[in-house]
C-alpha cells in the first residue's frame, strides 16, 4: 500500500531533481542569442504555467502541519516558478521543445496519476492541477514552434526541432508521411539531415574512433539454455511447470530475433572492414606536399609564367633528368615526344601532383587551367561543367564567347536541351570530341594565368612559340618549329606532317542516336519510378513470371512449413508441460583537375552536400521502418494486455498453458510481421532494378531470324581482284575514298 508520505516524497524528489538541473540549462540559454519571437501558443503556455504556480501557492497556505506535505508543496512551487522561467527562455532562445521541462512534466503527470488512484491517501492533488500538468506537457510537445527571427526553417532538420518524446516516438516523421500520402515526395521535398549526421561531423567522429576495437559478444542458444534449466530442475527434483516454461520461452522469443540478426550483420561487417582497409591505406599514404614556388612580382605581362630548373622526376628510376624550361607570358609551348617519354609526368609535376627529386618549379600562380588527356567532367549540365565550381562566375557574354571559340555552338544546337543537357557521370552522354571541347571551354572560362592541355593541340606545332621534344629521359630538342624540325628524327614528327593550312575547322558530325536519346532514357526511367510509386502490380506479375509456377509453389510450401514449424513448438511445449504435470570500388576521379583549378574547398563542400543528399532518403527510410516497428510493438502490447484481461476475467475456463501458447504465438507473430515489413520495404527498393530491366526489354528491339539477311559466297571459285587506297597529304574539300576493282 502506498502511504501518504511516499506520495509527498515522490513530488518532492521530482521537483528537487528538476531544480538541481535548472541552473545549468538557464546558463546555457543565457549565453545564446535572441533569435525567436513569442507566438500565441507561447503566451498561452505561460498563462497555464502561472495558473499552476497559483495552485501550488494555494496549497502552501492551507493548514497542513505535516513536514512531508510542506516539503513537497514548497519544492513543487519553486519548480513551477523555475518551469515558467525555463519555458520563457526556451521559447525566446530555442527552436525545439525543452527536454528538462518535458521530463519534469511527464513525471509530474505520473505522480498525479499515482496520487489520484490511491484510495487510502488522506491528501490528494487537485484534479485541476493534474489537468494543468497535462496541458503544459501537450503544449510543449505538440504545438508548432514560433517562427525564428531572421533565420529560415528550411535549412533545419525536423528531428533537430523535436523534443525527447518526439524523437522517442518518431513523431517528427508523421508530417512527412502525410505529405507523401497526398503527393509524390521528390528529392527537394525531403528534409535535411540532422546536424549530428553531417559529413564533416561524421568525418571527425570517424577519425576520433579510428583505433577503437569492438569485442564480440557471445550468443547463447535458447535450446542449450532450456536444456540446462531442465537438467538443473530435474536434479533438484522440481518438475518443469507451464508458468516457468512459457516465461522462459517468452524471454527467449524476444532474444532470438536480435541474435539471428547478428548472423546477417557478419557479411555487412566484412564488407565494411574491406572499405575501412581501403580508407586506411589512403590515410597512410604520405601527404601531398606542394613544393612549387611562386615567382616574384612580374612587370606587366612580359615576365616568366613557368620556370623549371634542373628538375628530375622519378624516385627509383628517373623518368626525366635535368629538365630546364622557361615559359614566358602569352606564349604557346608544345611538349612532344614518343609514348612513355614523360610528357604527362612533366605536366603533373607542373600541377604539383608529383614531387621532383631535384630541382625547382616556379609558377606565376598556383591556379592553373588543366585539360587532361581523358577529361574529367562532373555530373551536371554542360553549362555547369563549363562554369566549374568557383562562385561568382556568371558572365554571360564571356560564356558565349568561350562557347563559340571552342566550336560548341553547333553541338548545343543539336542537343535536345542545349547547354542544359545533362552530360552524365564523366561526360557519358557526350562523344569524345565533345568532352574535349567542353573541357577546353572550362579552361578558357576560368581565366587562369596558365593553361596546361594534355594531348589537345597535337596538330599545331608550327603555331607554337616553343616546341619541346622529350626522348631518352630528357629534352632532345627545343625551340621554334623552323629551328628544330630538321634536328629531331622524322619519326617524332610523323603526326604533324599533315598540318592544316587554312585553319578551317570541319563541322562536328551530328551526335549518334544513342547519345541524343540519353536524356530521353533518363526521363523514361524517372517516369517508370513515378508509375510504381503507389505499387505496380504488373511489376510483380512480371517478376513472378520469370520465377515459374513450380518454384513459386515450392516457395509457398516452404513458407507455410516454416510458419507451422515455428509455432508448433509452442503447442508441443504446452502438451509436454501438461502431461508432465499430470503423470540471416569506386574510386575518386578528377583530383588533378580539381587541384589545378584551385577548387579543392568547393569540391569538398560539394561532395559533402551530395553525400548528405544521398543519405536523406536512406535515413528517412530507416526512421520509417523504426516507426512501423514502434507501432507494431504498441499494437502487440495492447493485444497482450487484452489477452491478460480476458485470461483474468475467465480464469476458471482458461488454463495457464493456453494463455502461454497465445502469448508466445503473439510474440512470434509480431517478430515475423516486423521482418515481413522490413523485407517488403527492401523488396520495393530493389524492384527499381527490375523495373529498368522490364523497360529495357520493352524498348530494345529483339533480333529476328526471319529478318536476317544471309549473303552467299559466289560459286566461281576463289575471289580475284585489286584493292587500292588513295590518300592526300594535304586536306581537301572531299574525303578520301576506298576504291576496289
Amino acid at each position: 500500500m502506498v502511504h501518504q508520505e511516499t506520495i509527498h516524497l515522490l513530488f518532492a524528489t521530482n521537483a528537487g531533481i528538476f531544480l538541481l538541473y535548472l541552473p545549468l540549462r538557464l546558463w546555457e540559454l543565457h549565453n545564446s542569442r535572441h533569435r525567436y519571437l513569442l507566438g500565441s501558443q507561447a503566451w498561452l503556455q505561460l498563462a497555464v504555467g502561472a495558473a499552476l504556480c497559483l495552485s501550488w501557492f494555494r496549497d502552501l497556505l492551507s493548514p497542513q502541519p505535516e513536514p512531508f506535505f510542506l516539503l513537497s508543496v514548497a519544492t513543487s512551487l519553486a519548480a513551477a516558478l523555475g518551469l515558467n522561467l525555463l519555458l520563457y527562455l526556451e521559447k525566446r532562445r530555442g527552436c525545439r521543445p525543452s527536454d528538462p521541462a518535458t521530463v519534469y512534466l511527464l513525471a509530474s503527470v505520473l505522480c498525479d496519476s499515482v496520487a489520484l488512484t490511491v484510495p487510502s491517501a488522506a491528501w490528494r492533488p487537485r484534479p485541476a492541477r493534474c489537468l494543468l500538468h497535462a496541458a503544459l506537457l501537450f503544449l510543449e510537445c505538440f504545438t508548432p514552434r514560433a517562427k525564428p527571427h531572421g533565420v529560415p526553417w528550411s535549412g533545419q532538420s525536423p528531428e533537430d526541432n523535436s523534443g525527447i518524446l518526439g524523437k522517442l516516438f518518431f513523431a517528427w516523421i508523421i508530417p512527412i508521411l502525410l505529405r507523401g500520402y497526398k503527393s509524390l515526395l521528390l528529392s527537394q521535398d525531403l528534409p535535411p539531415l540532422s546536424a549530428d549526421l553531417s559529413a564533416k561531423l561524421a568525418r571527425e567522429a570517424m577519425l576520433e574512433s579510428w583505433n577503437r576495437r569492438a569485442n564480440a559478444l557471445g550468443i547463447f542458444s535458447p535450446a542449450i539454455t532450456l536444456m540446462l534449466f531442465a537438467v538443473g530442475a530435474a536434479r533438484r527434483g522440481h518438475a518443469l511447470n507451464a508458468e516457468t516454461a512459457f516465461t522462459t520461452m517468452a524471454i527467449l522469443s524476444m532474444v532470438t530475433h536480435p541474435a539471428n540478426m547478428v548472423m546477417t550483420i557478419v557479411p555487412r561487417a566484412v564488407a565494411a572492414f574491406a572499405g575501412f582497409e581501403r580508407i586506411q591505406a589512403y590515410l597512410l599514404r604520405p601527404p601531398l606536399l606542394d613544393e612549387r614556388r611562386i615567382l616574384p612580382g612580374v612587370a606587366g605581362r612580359a615576365g616568366l609564367a613557368i620556370n623549371i630548373r634542373d628538375v628530375s622526376l622519378g624516385e627509383r628510376q628517373p623518368v626525366l633528368r635535368d629538365v630546364s624550361i622557361r615559359v614566358e607570358y602569352g606564349s604557346l609551348v608544345i611538349v612532344s615526344g614518343p609514348v612513355g617519354s614523360g610528357k604527362s609526368t612533366l605536366l603533373r609535376a607542373i600541377l604539383g601532383e608529383i614531387r621532383p627529386t631535384q630541382g625547382s618549379i616556379q609558377l606565376a600562380s598556383r591556379r592553373v587551367a588543366y585539360c587532361a588527356q581523358k577529361p574529367w567532367l562532373p555530373n551536371g549540365s554542360i553549362k555547369q561543367a563549363i562554369r566549374g565550381m568557383a562562385d561568382g562566375q556568371s558572365d554571360a557574354r564571356w560564356y558565349q564567347r568561350v562557347v563559340e571559340a571552342c566550336c560548341l555552338s553547333h553541338d548545343l544546337d543539336l542537343l535536345p536541351e542545349g547547354d542544359e543537357t545533362q552530360i552524365g557521370s564523366g561526360g557519358l552522354n557526350l562523344s569524345g570530341g565533345q568532352r574535349q571541347r567542353v573541357a577546353l571551354a572550362r579552361a578558357l572560362f576560368a581565366r587562369c594565368d596558365i593553361a596546361l592541355l594534355d594531348d589537345v593541340f597535337t596538330q599545331f606545332f608550327p603555331a607554337a612559340d616553343l616546341n619541346i621534344i622529350l626522348d631518352g629521359g630528357g629534352i632532345k630538342a627545343q625551340g621554334s618549329w623552323e629551328a628544330i624540325k630538321h634536328q629531331a628524327s622524322c619519326s617524332i614528327f610523323k603526326i604533324s606532317l599533315q598540318r592544316p593550312t587554312d585553319g578551317v575547322v570541319s563541322p562536328a558530325s551530328p551526335p549518334t542516336f544513342a547519345k541524343l536519346n540519353a536524356q530521353l532514357q533518363v526521363k523514361q526511367e524517372a517516369q517508370a519510378d513515378l508509375d510504381r510509386r503507389a505499387g505496380d502490380m504488373g511489376l510483380y506479375r512480371y517478376y513472378f513470371s520469370f520465377v515459374g509456377l513450380l518454384n513459386l509453389a515450392l516457395l509457398s510450401v516452404c513458407t507455410l512449413s516454416y510458419s507451422v514449424f515455428v509455432t508448433f513448438p509452442q503447442q508441443w511445449l504446452k502438451l509436454w508441460t501438461e502431461s508432465s504435470g499430470q503423470s540471416q570500388v569506386f574510386y575518386v576521379e578528377g583530383l588533378e583537375t580539381i587541384r589545378a583549378f584551385g577548387w579543392l574547398g568547393e569540391a569538398t563542400d560539394l561532395a559533402a552536400t551530395r553525400l548528405e543528399d544521398s543519405q536523406r532518403p536512406e535515413f528517412l527510410l530507416m526512421c520509417l521502418q523504426r516507426w512501423l516497428n514502434l507501432v507494431l510493438d504498441i499494437i502487440a502490447a495492447a493485444v497482450a494486455i487484452g489477452m491478460i484481461a480476458i485470461a483474468v476475467t475467465f480464469r476458471d475456463q482458461i488454463s495457464g498453458g493456453q494463455v502461454g501458447v497465445a502469448l508466445n504465438i503473439m510474440l512470434v507473430a509480431n517478430t515475423t510481421l516486423l521482418r515481413l515489413i522490413e523485407s517488403w520495404t527492401n523488396l520495393e527498393v530493389c524492384l527499381g532494378a527490375v523495373a529498368r530491366l522490364r523497360a529495357l526489354e520493352t524498348v530494345t528491339p529483339s533480333e529476328s531470324d526471319k529478318k536476317a539477311t544471309t549473303f552467299a559466297a559466289p560459286r566461281g571459285g576463289r575471289l580475284k581482284g585489286e584493292l587500292s587506297l588513295e590518300m592526300s597529304p594535304q586536306p581537301t574539300t572531299t574525303k578520301p575514298w576506298l576504291c576496289g576493282a
